[in-house]
């Protein structure tokens, strides 16, 4: 190999060259340096050594001799252009400006030029002429993707949405394999609320066979923001399948699996993940969430306060922590954290729905029903906002008008709220109510004075056909009818149950009675999230249902052989099971049935809503912590929508057994007072 000194400048130069091509960076730094040695002015050696500088990554070193290359050389467009890119990596904008700015004056036909002017602009923030810029670049290059993708996004940042959208638009559609057009249309859509739309986007990327993580990712987000659960859980196992240590998949899809009921293994994933993620608020705030779902109070209190710990500005760290600090009881703390999380994001439905459950669980009626209508504004296990294009019922005059009230929530809600229907027709013209199809005739039996639409695939048609001048969810009632507790009326049932089926099952029971107190019972929620928390053990009734002077009949929906048949064998006389009797299907009889008990013993269910709705004696068995829902409010033994009912409520999260002994020690009672 020749030395240094035995070669001439054109061939030192020459070959530094080919020595940077293969990466040699200290032979071609040894070749330039002694070319500069010998000629320090020579403007093609600063000017390269300036570009194996920038090849290093070494912009301050570049800067410098691509200068005074520059100096030596006004006119050279390579070296002002690769000094402009060097001091825009520099930061240095307002320096480069003038550079870029030469560079496509001297090309005006390059492409290149005017896309790395635009690209400069959009750094300063300059953003109309760096959309001017990427037009010039297009206009030269139709397809070029990466100007489109520019553009849209100066356009975006300058109020032209629309244009933004319909860019993009064009190149997913001329380019369907370039990802970024994807991502970006799909990130624009996503911020103006059109989820769908942005995940239509990204599903027609993959469905042209883009395996992209960072797609599939972003698709698994946005299912999970709409809702659409197994398609995130499938989406986010995907991305597992080749990247099985990629920790925050795993706390995502562990956070998806909670809201599907499979616990068990999220606890899986989440325990890997908080192992090898411990600072990570996604996962720490995803796992404090899953064990409040598990009841498991103080540990979730523990994660909580560290997310906050963390990161203090995190929304959903806040509310977690409020969330927590409620279901252990600290609503001084839950609403200071509610509120937290809602300065720090005051659109953040879920905390605002926390924040207005926790003021109504604590009686602020008023305070709590303002915000409690945010619920329809979250995302997972949200209700669904009636879509109608009529003005909502202020409900605060005297009204001729019409108007239809729809129902949100489960059965339970919707015999609750239907306590305030009578209230709203009399301040209307004429009044509708669209209710589960199962409640319909009872519906239709309790309140004449309205008109009943049973909620099908054909309710639209019977909505039209009322033509409603005003809509009301029928929960958010509660605003108008009931701000405080003095607003609750006293009522002896507002459920009318059919009395000839009434009259056919008290005579059915009394013969089996014989004499014998008729009480109804039942056990157990099937709820999926709520459901582990309300219900309980048939052992631990049976005290109370070895009572001899009463026939027990079971009021249990849903499945229940098992936990009958078992008990019956310790019973001298056995819990009843009447099969002419639906629970499910068949409410107006399941209505009958429970207005044919003498006494109604049961857990926080639909069961416990029937029977104090039509004013038959009812206990009920009220759990504490994550099981407990706002409508019962606190410490409290009755119950202000229903006067029929008593609460026993447990004094510890999950233990039953106080609860059971207080209820055997006034059944007692309750027995020897007939």
């Amino acid at each position: 190999m020749k030395t240094v000194s035995q070669f001439s400048n054109t061939q030192a130069l020459d070959a530094a060259i080919q020595a940077q091509k293969v990466r040699d960076y200290d032979h071609a730094h040894l070749l330039y340096s002694e070319v500069l040695r010998v000629e320090p002015n020579n403007s093609q050696a600063l000017y390269l050594i300036g570009t194996l500088y920038y090849d290093q990554k070494k912009f301050e070193l570049a800067r410098d001799v691509l200068e005074r290359a520059q100096t030596l050389e006004p006119s050279g467009i390579t070296a002002q252009a690769l000094l402009g890119v060097v001091l825009s990596k520099l930061n240095e904008h307002e320096r480069a400006l003038p550079f870029f700015l030469a560079v496509a004056k001297a090309t005006p036909s390059s492409t290149d030029a005017h896309y790395n002017l635009g690209s400069l602009y959009k750094l300063m923030g300059r953003f109309s002429e760096a959309a001017s810029a990427y037009e010039k670049a297009l206009e030269l290059s139709p397809q070029n993707d990466a100007a489109s993708v520019s553009l849209a996004q100066c356009a975006l940042v300058l109020n032209y949405p629309d244009a933004a959208i319909e860019i993009l638009s064009r190149c997913v559609l001329r380019s369907p394999e370039y990802l970024p057009a994807y991502t970006e249309l799909s990130r624009i859509l996503e911020g103006r609320g059109n989820l769908d739309h942005a995940a239509a986007v990204l599903q027609s990327c993959l469905n042209k066979g883009s395996n992209d993580p960072e797609i599939i990712g972003h698709l698994a987000r946005l299912k999970y923001a709409l809702g659409h659960l197994s398609d995130a859980e499938d989406l986010l196992r995907r991305i597992l399948a080749v990247d099985p240590d990629n920790h925050e998949i795993k706390g995502s899809l562990a956070a998806t699996l909670i809201h599907l009921n499979k616990l068990d293994e999220a606890e899986l994933f989440f325990r890997d993940a908080i192992i090898r993620e411990p600072d990570s608020i996604v996962i720490l705030v995803n796992y404090s969430n899953y064990l409040l779902e598990r009841g498991k109070l103080e540990e979730a209190l523990i994660y909580t306060r560290r997310a906050v710990a963390l990161k203090p500005t995190s929304a959903e760290a806040w509310n977690s922590l409020g969330m927590t600090a409620q279901h252990l009881g600290n609503f001084e703390e839950a609403l200071a954290s509610y509120d937290k999380a809602i300065s720090l994001r005051p659109n953040f439905a879920n905390a605002l729905t926390n924040k207005g459950q926790a003021l109504l669980q604590l009686g602020r009626l008023k305070e709590g029903w303002n915000f409690y209508h945010h619920r329809f504004d979250q995302v997972i296990n949200t209700p669904k906002r009636r879509d109608l294009a009529i003005a909502q019922w202020p409900g605060d005059t005297r009204s001729t008008g019409r108007l239809f009230l729809w129902t949100d929530q489960g059965l339970g809600d919707e015999i609750i709220y239907s306590s305030m229907i009578h209230s709203a027709a009399l301040r209307v013209g004429r009044c509708a109510v669209e209710c589960s199809w199962r409640l319909s005739a009872l519906f239709k039996r309790s309140f004449p004075e309205v008109d009943v639409i049973a909620r099908n695939l054909q309710s639209n048609a019977d909505v039209q056909s009322f033509a409603p001048d005003f809509q009301l969810a029928m929960a958010e009632l509660g605003r108008i009818s009931r701000p405080d507790f003095l607003s609750f009326p006293e009522h002896s049932g507002y459920l009318r149950p059919d009395r000839e089926v009434v009259e056919e099952i008290r005579k059915n029971y009394g013969k089996i009675a014989a004499g014998r107190a008729i009480i109804g019972i039942s056990w157990k929620s099937d709820n999926p999230r709520t459901g582990h928390f309300k219900s309980t053990s048939l052992q631990h009734w049976l005290p109370i249902l070895q009572t001899k002077d009463a026939i027990f009949v079971s009021l249990q929906y849903g499945e229940q052989d098992a936990d009958i048949n078992g008990i019956n064998l310790v019973l001298d006389s056995g819990i009843h099971r009447d099969l002419s009797v639906d629970a499910k299907g068949d409410l107006d009889r399941f209505a009958a049935q429970v207005a044919a008990m003498d006494l109604v013993i049961t857990t926080s269910n639909t069961t416990a809503h029937f029977a104090g709705a039509l004013n038959t004696p009812v206990w009920t068995l009220i759990p504490e912590g994550s099981g407990l829902l706002w409508y019962w409010f606190l410490s409290r033994a009755d119950s202000p929508w229903y006067p029929s009912m008593t609460l026993f409520r447990q004094s510890n999260p999950g233990q039953w057994a106080d609860v059971l002994s207080a209820i055997k020690t006034q059944f007692d009672v309750w027995m020897n007072s007939r």
